[in-house]
């Protein structure tokens, strides 16, 4: 039984892997605009606004708060990172 359990784990994983990857994506053509339009990378409202949206997403599927901001905060961290 936990062979089965570990098997779904790991394909879940690969999973956010990819989307991750989908999102570093669209994180660096996102900076590339940016810095031709001349636009800063960070928009602090916009991250609020983010935010606020995924922590009410995050209370209906009953995920732990603090844990999703962790993971988020890791998130916008990489994709400021690719943009800049």
């Amino acid at each position: 039984m936990l062979k089965i359990f570990r098997k779904k784990i790991d394909k879940l994983d690969s999973k956010l892997l990819k989307i991750l990857r989908k999102r570093a994506a669209i994180s660096s053509e996102m900076g590339e605009y940016k810095k031709s339009e001349g636009i800063p990378v960070v928009d602090d409202l916009r991250e609020e606004k983010m935010m606020k949206k995924i922590f009410k997403k995050a209370r209906k599927l009953d995920l732990d708060e603090d844990f999703i901001e962790d993971v988020f905060e890791r998130i916008i961290e990489e994709s400021r990172r690719l943009q800049g």
